[in-house]
Parts: C-alpha cells; sequence; structure tokens
C-alpha cells in the first residue's frame, strides 16, 4: 500500500485479490440494453454553437435545415425544415435533444437530430453549445445564418423593405460520391 497525504492506494497482491472479488461479487449487466451512441464508426465530430447557426444536413435521399430554440437541462430543442431530393417530400417538424441517465447509469436521453429520414448524432456541450457526430461519406454538414430559416423582411435606413426568401434546400443537394 503506498500512502501519499490524505490518498491510499492499494497496489500488488491485495489490489489484484480485490479486484477478483469484484468482479465475482457484482453480478454481470446481462440483460440491459443501452441506447444506441450518437457516435457511429467513421463518424467525424463538429462543434455546434446553437445561437444564430442554422445546420443544413444532405443526404443521398435529400436535405433538412435545423435551428436551436430553447435551451433544456443538458439538452436543446430544435426545429426542423426537410425536403427530399426528388421534391415530392416536404416535412416541418421540432424536436429535442437531451443527455440523461437512468438510475442504474445507462444513457436513456435522446441523442440524435431526427429531421424525417436524416438522423445525425448530436450530444450536449455545455450551455449555448453542443456536438454533432456525422459521417462525411454517407452526409454533408453546412452552416448558415439561422435567420434564414423562414422567410423574413429586411428593412433599409431609408425605409425600403426586401423580403429575404427562406434558404433554399435544393442548393444544397448537390450528388454525393
Amino acid at each position: 500500500m503506498i500512502i501519499t497525504g490524505q490518498t491510499r492506494v492499494l497496489t500488488g497482491r491485495i489490489a489484484s485479490v480485490l479486484l477478483l472479488l469484484a468482479t465475482i461479487a457484482i453480478p454481470p449487466l446481462a440483460g440491459i440494453v443501452r441506447a444506441e451512441s450518437p457516435r457511429q464508426d467513421g463518424d467525424i465530430s463538429a462543434p455546434v454553437v446553437y445561437k444564430d447557426l442554422m445546420l443544413v444536413f444532405v443526404t443521398k435521399d435529400g436535405a433538412s435545415a435545423v435551428v436551436f430554440a430553447e435551451e433544456i437541462e443538458q439538452g436543446v430543442h430544435y426545429k426542423f425544415r426537410y425536403e427530399s431530393r426528388d421534391g415530392k417530400t416536404q416535412l416541418d417538424g421540432k424536436g429535442k435533444v437531451y443527455f440523461k441517465r437512468d438510475a442504474t447509469g445507462n444513457p436513456v436521453g435522446v441523442e440524435f437530430i431526427i429531421t424525417g429520414p436524416i438522423r445525425v448524432g448530436w450530444s450536449a456541450g455545455g450551455k449555448g453549445r453542443g456536438w454533432v457526430y456525422y459521417n462525411p461519406d454517407k452526409e454533408r454538414v453546412s452552416i448558415a445564418k439561422a435567420k434564414r430559416f423562414d422567410n423574413y423582411v429586411l428593412k433599409n435606413p431609408d425605409g425600403r423593405e426586401h423580403l429575404i426568401k427562406k434558404l433554399d434546400l435544393k442548393s444544397f443537394m448537390i450528388p454525393l460520391e
């Protein structure tokens, strides 16, 4: 045993015996189904700041625009627009992502941004920010100003108004190789 200040560290045979006893005494976690990880093989991670940001996800099937709204404990609400590549399907919706664990420590939160058929991993990153996880071989992620999620009117200093149209998702639908 090594004693340094108030810390005791077990080494050698005693530590090995205690570790063996712990593995025998604690039953295996058989039957527990863990939530799917938001990060899959081949994914890369990208930091996201929620304020004034729109994410555009593009897959072989179509594109989605996502803007973030009210933050919640360990998560955030979002709204989205989806358009299929062939233009036949258009969806609008809302969702929320959050990190939470149950009493046994297993993750039970919603850790995917789901926009129709497009599903992108997410994790909390602190106040006002998070992470997204995506596979660049299967989807593309772009950023834009959140204002462009919907049409809006821009007023010039001289009083003239200009309609600024919402972001056209078709313009992001370049062929994925």
